[in-house]
C-alpha cells in the first residue's frame, strides 16, 4: 500500500462509508452456476472452494455487485 494504491477486502460495499470513492474495483465473484456443479471437472470440484466457484442465482449475483458498488466509482 503506497499513496497511489490501497486494497481494500470487502463483503460488496455494506460497509464501505459513502465517501469512500474508486477509480477501478476488482472482483472475483462465483461464476459458474450452481446447477453445472455435476459437469465440473472432478479435481476443480475437490480442490477449489465451493464459495469461490458456484452460485445458485449468478445474475441476480453480479446484479447485486453492479449495484452495491455503483455509488463507490469515479467517473
Amino acid at each position: 500500500v503506497n499513496d497511489r494504491c490501497n486494497f481494500i477486502l470487502s463483503d460488496l460495499a455494506n460497509k464501505l462509508s459513502s465517501e469512500v470513492k474508486f477509480d477501478l474495483i476488482l472482483s472475483n465473484p462465483p461464476y459458474i452456476p450452481l446447477e453445472e456443479k455435476e459437469d465440473i471437472m472432478k479435481d476443480v470440484v475437490a480442490y477449489e472452494p465451493h464459495q469461490a466457484l458456484f452460485i445458485e442465482n449468478i445474475f441476480e449475483f453480479h446484479k447485486q455487485i453492479f449495484q452495491s458498488f455503483a455509488d463507490h466509482l469515479l467517473p
